[in-house]
């Protein structure tokens, strides 16, 4: 059966409850992989696509709890419902660096993976060859660390909940995470009382070194995974605590001796994406050639198809990346001989997986085709499209093949009923994979046809989309998509859809708004654009577009007033969390400006603790930097007599003073005895 077809089939037997069906579509793939044959896509990729993308993750879990209860003998539905709470643990402790993971968001997501751990368990009392499970387990527990429940079970003694414990200890972590996890549900209710046989016997050592010991249970029941074995390998990157050369250790040891070639070089691949992830600078000509000099020798290793399809695809990325070129007031030029060596990448690995490109390379194909024109990339475009019509699972590919279909662009029959249940899939995939429909609409005006980015820009306003309403808004004003756009200057519409825009929640007119406020000046103005900045630093994720803007704003609002409240508002709400999640110029602009304001008491106690430390911060970043100049004599007691010392004998007592709100607030979100970190 086609792939795609087989997709079809599985979800609409889950959403049918024809749960029969389910397991006749994935017991033979299983059964094959099981016994060491190597058919792509396998069983993890069908587990993986048995529910609609389109669902939100909660709604997912729920259709996974039904298949359970409907069906609690099923191995299956057991597995799939521990991937969907391993989903949930991962939204719920977030993709951010641990380092910056709250307390909340890591007990959280502990309670999401007791849950899937539970799950697992579950299904491997149903199946006498539970790698799978036994997979799942090590996967979620490898960044969560085990249940203490579950190693109190396996060391012959009586499970414990730790709520009661982690109430105590986090006094104000433990109620947040409730919160979060509730979009959910609640923690485990009822802990197990006995374990599968297989989970039953375990030493003291394979306690010290748990990823061992699942993986090696894992390999037992399916020998030479190579699923499993890349898994493990992840956690050997340095940011793990481990070393490239235990990455390289692990590979050419007894752990992989069953591989064939193909497959080490997977791990080989997987091991050097740790550091050629990080794309050169355009200007730093020998780190680019030392990834290009990488992709070339990794390409001259024997690979599986699908391996060298996403080494060439990645290839292109970097390419992409270093064909991009920003020149004066944000106008993007194209290097012609990377983009003309992106589209060849892509050619390449279209042959050898479709879905690769599609999913992978189709931003960086796009710019081929659209923006810098590279000949040859608009048949290799139509053709994607045309796949992603028919995979469905593609934000960004059902957008191009909706608007192909209804415009009759690409090559396509123009047909707005066929394009209609595309556009609609498109745009609820679009929320799911954080695929801005306002961007491309507006690049498809730019670039493509004013006619079909006019169209679905209107129809997204319409139907509420308040990114839609701010780009309209802009359009009228005259400039759409970085570029002037003279013929639909309409002072009468921009300010409607501005209105509207606002009203409807969108960050960056909500920033503008408050930004003209301030420009005009007086009290009211002021604290409305307070309170509309607030709302961006509400609403706004660290790295979108308008926070770091809207942090600075703040301060400087707050700071230029004489309202104490506003000004210690401005330091916990946008000074601080610029510090810690801004880019290197904004940590540099908010630590200089904290050091000011724990010196002089501007709205906060003075504190000449708080206020060195903040100096220091700025002064690693550039010592140079003009308000470290400025205020490092200040701090540092220089020019007085016994300066220096009375300086420090003050910087030591005003340490004591610090309380722990503002303690935590400085050295961390997570509390200064949290134990609550990746293994």
């Amino acid at each position: 059966m086609d792939d795609l077809a087989w997709r079809a089939q599985a979800r609409t037997a889950l959403q049918e409850h024809d749960h029969a069906a389910l397991e006749a579509l994935l017991a033979p793939h299983e059964q094959a992989w099981l016994n060491g044959t190597r058919p792509l896509p396998g069983i993890r990729w069908r587990l993986r696509n048995l529910q609609d993308t389109a669902l939100p993750l909660d709604e997912r879990l729920q259709q996974a709890q039904r298949w359970v209860a409907a069906a609690p003998n099923s191995y299956y539905a057991h597995l799939r419902l521990g991937a969907c709470w391993e989903s949930a643990a991962g939204a719920l402790r977030s993709a951010d660096v641990a380092a910056l993971v709250e307390d909340s968001q890591w007990l959280a997501a502990q309670q999401a993976r007791d849950h899937a751990v539970h799950a697992y368990l579950q299904a491997i009392a149903l199946s006498q060859r539970p790698a799978l499970a036994l997979d799942g387990i090590k996967r979620i527990t490898s960044y969560l660390r085990e249940p203490n429940w579950l190693r109190a079970l396996q060391a012959g003694q009586s499970p414990e909940s730790d709520e009661a414990a982690l109430a105590e200890h986090y006094p104000q972590a433990w109620p947040q995470a409730l919160q979060l996890l509730s979009r959910f549900g609640a923690p485990l209710q009822t802990l197990p009382d006995t374990l599968p046989t297989l989970l039953r016997d375990r030493s003291e050592d394979d306690f010290d070194a748990p990823l061992a010991y699942w993986m090696r249970l894992v390999l037992e029941q399916r020998p030479d995974d190579l699923g499993t074995l890349e898994d493990t390998l992840y956690y050997l990157y340095p940011r793990w605590g481990g070393s490239h050369e235990a990455m390289e250790d692990f590979i050419d040891g007894g752990w992989c001796r069953g591989l064939e070639l193909a497959q080490r070089n997977a791990l080989r691949w997987c091991k050097e994406q740790d550091w050629m992830g990080d794309l050169p600078r355009r200007g730093d000509a020998e780190a680019v050639a030392v990834h290009e000099r990488a992709y070339a020798q990794i390409l001259d290793w024997h690979l599986e198809g699908y391996v060298r399809a996403e080494v060439l695809t990645q290839r292109a990325a970097l390419r992409f990346h270093l064909g991009r070129i920003e020149e004066i007031e944000d106008q993007v030029q194209w290097d012609a001989g990377c983009m003309q060596a992106v589209l060849e990448d892509l050619q390449q690995a279209w042959v050898l997986d479709r879905d690769m490109v599609l999913h992978g390379g189709f931003s960086s194909l796009e710019a081929c085709t659209w923006f810098a024109h590279v000949d040859g990339a608009e048949a290799l475009f139509a053709q994607v499209v045309d796949y992603a019509a028919r995979e469905g699972d593609s934000a960004l590919g059902l957008l191009w093949a909706a608007t192909a279909i209804e415009h009759g662009l690409l090559g396509q029959a123009a047909d707005p009923a066929r394009a209609h249940p595309l556009l609609q899939r498109a745009l609820k995939l679009a929320a799911q994979q954080k695929t801005s429909t306002v961007t491309f609409a507006s690049n498809l005006f730019c670039d493509v046809s004013q006619a079909a980015g006019l169209s679905l820009l209107q129809r997204m306003a319409d139907d509420g989309d308040a990114g839609a309403m701010a780009a309209l808004c802009d359009l009228y004003k005259g400039r759409l998509g970085g570029r002037d756009q003279p013929d639909f200057v309409d002072a009468q519409k921009a300010l409607y859809w501005q209105e509207r825009a606002v009203e409807g929640g969108d960050l960056i007119a909500t920033y503008n708004l408050a930004v003209r406020l301030v420009a005009a000046g007086g009290a009211d103005n002021e604290a409305r654009a307070r309170e509309l900045y607030l709302r961006c630093l509400r609403e706004a994720d660290a790295g979108e577009r308008v926070w770091g803007p809207t942090c600075r704003n703040l301060a400087c609002l707050a700071f230029d007033g004489q309202a104490d409240a506003h000004k210690r508002e401005a330091v916990e709400r946008a000074l601080i969390p610029l510090w810690w999640r801004g880019e290197d110029d904004d940590k540099l602009w908010a630590a200089g400006y904290l050091a000011d304001v724990y010196h002089f008491g501007n709205g906060v106690p003075a504190n000449a603790f708080l206020a060195l430390t903040w100096l220091q911060r700025a002064s690693e970043i550039d010592p140079e930097y003009v308000d470290v100049v400025r205020m490092a004599p200040l701090i540092n007691g220089e020019g007085r007599w016994f300066g220096a010392s009375r300086a420090r004998k003050q910087q030591e007592q005003d340490r004591q003073q610090v309380d722990s709100a503002t303690w935590a607030l400085t050295f961390g979100q997570r509390s200064q005895d949290s134990d609550l970190t990746a293994v």
